[in-house]
């Protein structure tokens, strides 16, 4: 299914607006604009953000070992160079057609790697990893399923840190000015904080021991 998803985000390159979405000025642009986003950006944005949880499970398949959850302390240092580095060495010297065009063609290949990793992990898969996953699962698993209060509450807690951002960043462009250097401060610590907390391998297992064990 993410295979096929993948392949079809493909007709939406290069995420680059077609004039015909330009509103006249006379219609409410709301509706026009959430579907702007949804036929460029929509589609590939949504599997970009489910593949790492996927590769989570294509990685303990085929290696029949833990996350190494320093790996999502990299991708958020590296989402951070990219939202710093922007403003400053791509924006000045790329158009904006020039950048959508490489950004497209780099999710192409993206997309070519990740296809391409999901059919390695199932065709490298030990023949005793159901086998091994279950035991390690009965060995870790809690003494009693966790209530479903608790779950509501980590979600909630979860969401918290967007909810802030978001405020944060209305604030600061709505009353001081909007202008990328303000609002990038506020996404930049947001991004620190999840550096700091999967840095190392011990603090991002237990971040995530209950939930992934539920």
């Amino acid at each position: 299914v993410h295979a096929a998803l993948m392949l079809l985000s493909l007709a939406l390159l290069p995420i680059l607006a077609n004039t015909s979405w330009k509103p006249s000025g006379n219609e409410e642009p709301i509706l026009r604009i959430l579907g702007l986003l949804t036929v460029t950006i929509g589609l590939p944005y949504l599997l970009l953000s489910t593949t790492t949880p996927l590769l989570q499970a294509w990685y303990w398949r085929r290696f029949n070992a833990s996350v190494p959850y320093r790996l999502f302390a990299l991708s958020n240092f590296a989402s951070l160079l990219a939202l710093l580095g922007y403003p400053v060495l791509i924006e000045p010297y790329f158009g904006v057609t020039a950048s959508a065009n490489l950004w497209s063609l780099m999710y192409a290949v993206f997309v070519v790697v990740c296809g391409l990793t999901g059919f390695y992990s199932i065709r490298n898969m030990p023949a005793d990893a159901d086998v091994a996953r279950q035991q390690a699962r009965n060995a870790d698993a809690p003494a009693a399923k966790t209530p479903t209060s608790h779950l509501l509450l980590w979600l909630l807690l979860s969401a918290m840190g967007s909810c802030v951002l978001l405020a944060v960043s209305n604030h600061i462009t709505q009353n001081i000015a909007s202008v990328p250097f303000l609002w990038v401060l506020p996404l930049a610590l947001y991004l620190l904080t999840f550096i700091i907390c999967f840095d190392r391998n011990e603090c991002g297992r237990n971040f995530t021991w209950s939930i992934c064990n539920y």
